[in-house]
């Protein structure tokens, strides 16, 4: 909550994922949940600092980055949070990942999680923890795959998807190459 009271005094474009951090976190709060944030306990043990995800010492509380790497991932109110689609730049959601990744951060978040299909949202964590110099110990990072993200940084996409599903070997070969090549060993692969 600590994170969300701090959000909510950066500005309006912190203040919409506050609330979504609040949604995940106080689900009552709002009429509905987020897939934003996740967590794997329920919120009395959330807060429980032994092993998690590979880290000891971590909240077991991740967040995650699929509306902060797709422009058009959340339509309902998005205008008064983030300004109207023609001023979701790619350099403007760059700086909001930045800011929200560093609240994480701050509050002591240690997991983050990312998927091909979440648009940018790998490239943005990447230049995140390259530019912060986080060691790949002191962090785990979850990605997927599976869908592909077809939007091209798009809202409108003129009533086509925003992805599409394949789970073929190939397209797994190709994602996992992606994804290695933004996070390198930052994401633990077997």
């Amino acid at each position: 909550l600590n994170l969300l009271r701090r959000s909510l005094r950066m500005g309006s474009s912190s203040h919409f994922f506050s609330l979504l951090l609040l949604a995940a976190v106080v689900p009552s709060a709002l009429a509905f949940s987020s897939p934003v944030i996740s967590c794997s306990l329920s919120p009395l043990r959330m807060m429980e600092t032994d092993s998690f995800v590979g880290l000891n010492g971590c909240p077991r509380l991740g967040l995650g980055l699929a509306a902060i790497g797709r422009p058009g991932y959340i339509n309902l109110g998005r205008n008064a949070e983030v300004g109207d689609p023609e001023s979701r730049t790619v350099e403007a959601f760059t700086q909001v990942s930045r800011e929200v990744m560093d609240a994480a951060w701050e509050s002591g978040i240690r997991y983050f999680d990312a998927a091909r299909s979440y648009g940018k949202a790998e490239e943005f964590l990447s230049g995140w923890l390259q530019s912060r110099s986080i060691k790949p110990e002191e962090v785990a990072v979850g990605s997927k795959w599976g869908y592909r993200y077809t939007a091209d940084w798009q809202v409108d996409t003129g009533g086509e998807p925003h992805e599409v599903k394949d789970h073929s070997v190939e397209h797994l070969k190709k994602q996992s190459k992606e994804s290695m090549d933004f996070l390198d060993s930052h994401i633990r692969l077997p």
